[in-house]
């Protein structure tokens, strides 16, 4: 997103995001977390600690996981977290599927860590 909205400023690349049309704009930020934003609702999503070894197929664990959530009936923020969650404990396997996690390890990590 820095490249297409020419900053790497996270509010300023989700400002840019609503300009364009979007009406949900969630970014991740890999180590650091991830952002929400709802309108003019921002909410920030903390990292899970883990203890990482593959990043590969992190991105797509958290976006899957995001979008099932919000199918699910999720707010966006409690999408986020466990979008978040899941992409993180995807990071401690090697590969980007083996590792997913499935969903009771999410719910458990998300209990024992938030």
């Amino acid at each position: 997103m820095a490249v297409i909205t020419g900053t790497d400023n996270p509010e300023s690349i989700i400002k840019i995001c609503h300009e364009w049309g979007a009406p949900l704009v969630a970014l991740k930020m890999g180590d650091k977390g991830a952002l929400i934003s709802q309108g003019s609702e921002l909410w920030e999503v903390p990292p899970l600690q883990c203890t990482p070894v593959d990043a590969t197929g992190a991105g797509d664990t958290f976006g899957g996981s995001f979008i099932h959530r919000l199918l699910e009936g999720d707010s966006p923020y409690q999408a986020g977290l466990y979008a978040a969650t899941a992409a993180a404990l995807s990071t401690e396997g090697y590969g980007a599927v083996e590792p997913i996690p499935y969903k009771e390890k999410v719910i458990a990590n998300l209990k024992a860590a938030r």
